[in-house]
């Protein structure tokens, strides 16, 4: 028992100290992770059955399991069995392992134990920006027009290996993973659901079709009504500008507290990053005129429920300009803002 409270100790420490300050070559990790491709100069065994029948290399059972791929299915059976449990953790002290100290009665050991939630547990995090890392993709900047040929060459061939980094991923179901856990959220913003959607960017990035019709694919065939129901919630509380919070803002700054007020959740579209990946991810789904997905976030032929995602779209975009506006009005009639 003492040995394992060392270890609730340790385990904390070792992450707060090491793990997150280590952020060398993680782009890298899942290279790693994925078997290598440099077998072929060793000799084939052939597998033959009791009755002496050659076994094909596709009926053969893989004897090196894939790390990444068993990596991304442990997450989605996550997924999968704690969905109906998913709850939103607003509690800033929760912790990933259960931490107890020695000589604490053992009613008190009960109440500082947390309850595990796998859905936004560190290591899923951790490992979902690990893998959008793995995807490296170019920020869209002004071209040169001296370089015109050389970076139409070097756009194919970064097109290339943006669609084989992609493809490492969603081959080994990394696409789903992101649906199952964006179903799972019940439509409540976390960490989580933000580093799902940034993982989710890096997939679609460029348009992808492939992966692309693997989400619709999967959506279609499980009929997922959640994932309807958590992007429309996830929409929903997406927040604007807040004529009253600004101005409270800017007498605090006059009385010397505005740094207090400008950080976290006083601050005005405080989650402006999270709503610029959830519309992004949406969009990347339908990028390329892709009709089969924009018909299908508009309504879900067969579901039970259809959520019509484009006008929860549309909704936002109407709070957001009605925002705007009333900024807008308010300082039309003064001459110095």
């Amino acid at each position: 028992m003492f040995r394992h409270r060392g270890i609730n100790f340790f385990l904390p420490a070792f992450s707060c100290l090491w793990l997150q300050e280590e952020d060398v070559g993680q782009d890298k990790l899942i290279a790693d992770l994925v078997p290598g491709e440099e077998e072929d100069d060793t000799p084939r065994v052939e597998m033959v059955t009791e009755e002496g029948v050659l076994i094909p290399e596709e009926n053969r059972e893989n004897e090196c399991p894939d790390p990444l791929k068993q990596l991304i299915r442990c997450f989605q059976r996550a997924a999968t069995s704690e969905e109906s449990q998913a709850q939103p953790i607003h509690d800033d002290s929760f912790q990933f392992w259960p931490i107890r100290y020695p000589g604490d009665d053992p009613i008190l050991e009960k109440s500082r134990v947390r309850p595990f939630v796998m859905l936004n547990s560190p290591p899923y995090i951790r490992f979902a920006d690990v893998m959008a890392q793995s995807i490296h993709i170019e920020e869209e900047d002004g071209d040169d027009g001296d370089d015109v040929e050389i970076d139409q060459a070097q756009k194919e061939e970064q097109s290339q290996a943006l669609r084989a980094e992609q493809g490492v991923l969603a081959d080994r179901g990394a696409a789903i993973m992101c649906l199952m856990y964006l179903s799972a959220s019940n439509g409540e913003p976390n960490d989580m659901v933000a580093k799902t959607l940034e993982l989710g960017i890096h997939l679609l990035s460029g348009g992808n079709v492939d992966i692309q019709r693997m989400l619709i694919e999967y959506l279609q065939l499980k009929k997922d009504v959640r994932f309807f129901t958590s992007m429309a919630g996830l929409m929903n509380k997406c927040s604007v500008l807040n004529l009253e919070m600004f101005e409270r803002q800017i007498k605090a700054e006059g009385l010397g507290m505005g740094a207090e007020l400008a950080a976290g959740d006083n601050q005005n579209l405080n989650d402006a990053d999270f709503t610029c990946s959830l519309f992004r991810f949406l969009q990347l789904t339908c990028e390329g005129h892709n009709l089969d997905f924009q018909n299908y976030l508009r309504t879900q032929p067969g579901h039970t429920t259809s959520v019509n995602l484009i006008n929860c779209t549309v909704d936002y975009l109407l709070r957001l300009q009605e925002s705007v506006m009333d900024f807008y009005w308010h300082y039309s009639s003064k001459r110095s803002l």
